[in-house]
């Protein structure tokens, strides 16, 4: 029998010199450098977009359940509007961002021109979660502010009223602070004072009623309270003052005085923030409320003839808050009234050497300068932002990068970037 012969096979070998095993290796090294980069890339877009969207998120919750295209306009209307404080570019995502909610529970409403908006009523938002109707009312109020920047205070005027007006909707949705600061800025842009009043003991009433606030005949009965209540109860003697009511006024100023100088005995005696919820203690905010309240007492009493003690009140305020000026943004509109006021008052009376020194006081401000006060916070995303909608995401690399070789170039704000 014959022997199966099996096939020669012929093997070719493949021979890796050093020449060719380096450049590979070179290769290799190229590919990782480029996927890192490409993945690093990544990361730090995607890590930029949600730092926007997180602090976006924090100033106002936003609705998961929002589409996408929403959630962007939502994004860039509070990031152009409290960031980089443009709220003239801040009103078309406003605008866009209601229309589009209109227009998913009304598709057949048809889009019109101009600022003014269709806003759902209380039957359409009773059909909505919590979070959403806080979130939807609160961008209508701020789109209301916004158009005020803009130069169109009829419209804003008319839309604060649907929200402000609806009985159902102010005593009922949302989140009442929010509701009783658009109460409030509708009063300012008002002219009719019967309405001031009106909107103003509206808030009033219905912070104590949310908050079980004790306030009679706008006087605070216990030292339970809100900023916002305080501001609603300060607003309201303003106004009392400017309508000639001045016992009514300096009664509620000297009443919110009382309270304030309680609460800043209280803690300075071992009590905290937990003691008063709704209120910001903050010692700073605290002494400024306090000289914001004895610059206004200090008007009433100089018009109502007191004038030593109006002006006693007025220099107690200088000396609080003078060498604070240019380091607090929130001194300055203060401490430059008190200052022209209390010029006019030493006027009235004929003394001209404390005139010249008021004087001299005001000349010698120094220049103020408000990004003192920015924390790295605010001064980092105010810059990533900037950089963003001028070079997109990818800006956050290549700006830095960029600069490390060539000269330093200077971030363009929104005005330079787009149109409103």
């Amino acid at each position: 029998m014959f022997k199966s012969i099996r096939p020669v096979v012929f093997k070719r070998g493949l021979k890796v010199t050093r020449p060719k095993l380096s450049n590979l290796n070179q290769w290799k090294t190229i590919v990782q450098i480029l996927t890192g980069a490409y993945i690093g890339g990544i990361i730090v877009i995607s890590g930029s977009l949600y730092f926007i969207y997180s602090d976006a998120n924090k100033r106002q919750p936003i609705p998961l359940e929002l589409n996408i295209n929403d959630q962007v306009n939502s994004v860039m209307a509070i990031n152009k509007d409290e960031v980089l404080g443009s709220p003239r570019f801040a009103s078309k995502h406003y605008r866009a961002l209601l229309v589009n909610l209109y227009k998913e529970i009304y598709p057949d409403y048809k889009e019109t021109n101009g600022y003014d908006i269709p806003i759902l009523d209380y039957q359409a938002l009773l059909k909505k979660n919590t979070k959403f109707v806080n979130f939807y009312i609160d961008m209508v109020l701020r789109y209301a502010k916004t158009l005020l920047a803009k130069g169109e205070s009829q419209i804003s005027v008319s839309i604060l009223r649907r929200i402000i007006n609806d009985d159902f909707i102010f005593e009922n949705l949302a989140d009442p602070e929010k509701l009783s600061n658009g109460s409030r800025l509708l009063s300012k842009i008002t002219s009719d004072t019967n309405e001031k009043e009106q909107l103003l003991n509206r808030s009033i009433a219905m912070l104590s009623s949310a908050f079980n606030f004790q306030v009679k005949d706008n006087i605070i009965q216990n030292m339970k309270l809100s900023d916002e209540l305080l501001f609603c109860l300060n607003d309201l003697a303003f106004v009392y003052a400017k309508s000639g009511k001045l016992n009514e006024s300096l009664t509620i100023y000297l009443s919110n005085l009382k309270i304030l100088e309680e609460i800043k005995t209280s803690l300075e005696n071992g009590k905290s923030q937990i003691n008063y919820p709704l209120f910001n203690c903050n010692s700073e905010n605290i002494t400024l409320q306090i000289c914001s309240l004895k610059a206004h007492i200090s008007e009433i009493l100089f018009a109502k003839n007191y004038k030593d003690k109006a002006i006693q009140m007025s220099q107690e305020v200088i000396d609080e808050i003078f060498y604070d000026y240019n380091s607090n943004p929130n001194v300055s509109p203060i401490l430059i009234n008190v200052l022209h006021n209390l010029k006019a008052m030493y006027k009235k009376i004929g003394d001209e050497k404390e005139m010249s020194k008021c004087q001299n006081m005001i000349d010698g401000l120094p220049l103020f300068d408000a990004d003192l006060r920015k924390s790295f916070y605010d001064e980092m995303i105010s810059k990533w932002s900037k950089i963003i909608y001028e070079l997109g995401p990818i800006g956050i690399i290549t700006k830095p990068l960029s600069e490390r070789y060539g000269p330093k170039q200077r971030i363009k704000e929104l005005e330079e970037i787009e149109n409103e």
